[in-house]
C-alpha cells in the first residue's frame, strides 16, 4: 500500500495510488515506470540520501514511492528493500551501491557517501568521521520533526543540497590555497 503523493519543484511522491499532483493523472503517473522508484516508508539517513543521489545524479525526473515497511512492490525501481536491486550491504549502504553500480565518481559525492557509510554501516562501531556524528543528529532532527514523509524528503531534499554544496565550497577553497 502506497502512503502518499506529493508535486513539487523538487520532487514528485506517490500516496494510496492516489494522485494530487495537479499536472498528472492516475495513469501518465504509473505510465512512466523509468521514472518512478519505491522503497518503505520508514525513512533513515541512507534512504533519505539515496533519494537526493536519485533526483539529482540519477535521474531528475524520479517519481518516489513509499510503501508500508514489510510490504513488497512490484512497481519501478525499487532501493533499500530486502529485494532490491539497490540495497545495502554488511559494507555498503545503499548510497554506495548506487554510485557504484551507476559509475558516479564525483569526489565530493564520494565524501558524501563516506558519510552515509559511516552512520549507516559503522552504526555500533566508532565513527571515522568527524562530521558523522553531527550530519547523522541533523538529518535525524529533520525526520523526527517533520509531520509526514513528504516533509522529511523536502527536507532532506535541501539540506543535502547544501551539504553537497559546502563539500563543494570546501573544495574550491582547497583549490585555491
Amino acid at each position: 500500500m502506497l502512503s502518499f503523493i506529493l508535486r513539487t519543484e523538487k520532487i514528485c511522491i506517490v500516496v494510496a495510488m492516489l494522485l494530487v499532483c495537479p499536472m498528472w493523472s492516475a495513469s501518465s503517473a504509473w505510465a512512466d515506470k523509468p521514472n518512478l522508484y519505491t522503497t518503505s516508508d520508514v525513512l533513515e539517513v541512507d534512504t533519505c540520501a539515496t533519494v537526493w543521489l536519485i533526483k539529482k545524479f540519477v535521474n531528475p525526473l524520479a517519481v518516489f514511492a513509499f510503501y508500508q515497511e514489510g510490504t513488497f512492490s512490484p512497481e519501478g525501481t525499487a532501493f533499500d528493500t530486502p529485494y532490491a536491486e539497490w540495497q545495502r550491504g554488511h559494507n555498503a549502504s545503499t548510497f554506495e551501491v548506487i554510485m557504484a553500480k551507476k559509475k558516479i565518481t564525483d569526489k565530493r559525492l564520494k565524501e558524501l557517501a563516506a558519510i552515509i557509510h559511516d552512520i549507516e554501516i559503522n552504526y555500533w562501531g566508532k565513527k571515522r568521521l568527524p562530521v558523522t556524528r553531527k550530519i547523522e543528529q541533523e538529518v535525524v532532527k529533520i525526520l523526527e520533526t517533520s509531520e509526514d514523509n513528504q516533509q522529511k524528503v523536502l527536507g532532506c531534499l535541501d539540506y543535502f543540497d547544501a551539504l553537497f554544496n559546502t563539500l563543494k565550497q570546501e573544495a574550491q577553497e582547497e583549490v585555491r590555497r
